[in-house]
């Protein structure tokens, strides 16, 4: 059988220089130690890389997507997969429901970028490193 790499998004909510990062379920546990996460997801056949992330953020959070950029691609091979993820910074239109039930998520939080946990899945590890570059304009 034929593998191919997935494409994802992996996104990045900044707000008071705090990052939103997520606690992944027991089906994501990654050995022996659960690894904070971004939202993101597959983007579908045929769908924009802009309404996945608004397809996302609306599934995870009830919240509108109001401007996008993308900060970079990176890979990932967790779990036996390949990734491809392609970092994007969102903003959004009002409060996030951060307490919306999700089979993949324990719970969601704000956490400062200048003390971010040491648990991160690599893809947020990429995803905010790419970010810090975009703001200081760095390419």
């Amino acid at each position: 059988m034929d593998k191919f790499p997935h494409v994802n998004t992996d996104v990045l909510i900044i707000k008071d220089e705090q990052v939103l990062l997520g606690m992944p379920s027991e089906k994501w546990l990654q050995g022996k130690e659960k690894l904070y996460g971004l939202p993101g997801d597959d983007i579908r056949f045929q769908e924009t890389i802009e309404a996945a992330v608004m397809r996302n953020l609306q599934d995870l959070f009830d919240a509108k997507l109001t401007s996008m950029t993308i900060l970079g691609v990176h890979e990932n091979f967790a779990f036996g997969n390949h990734y491809i993820g392609i970092g994007c910074l969102a903003a959004v239109n009002g409060a996030l429901n951060l307490d919306k039930p999700s089979e993949d998520w324990e719970k969601w939080m704000w956490v400062s970028l200048d003390s971010l946990p040491k648990n991160l899945f690599e893809p947020v590890k990429a995803t905010i490193e790419k970010y810090h570059k975009y703001k200081q304009k760095v390419y």
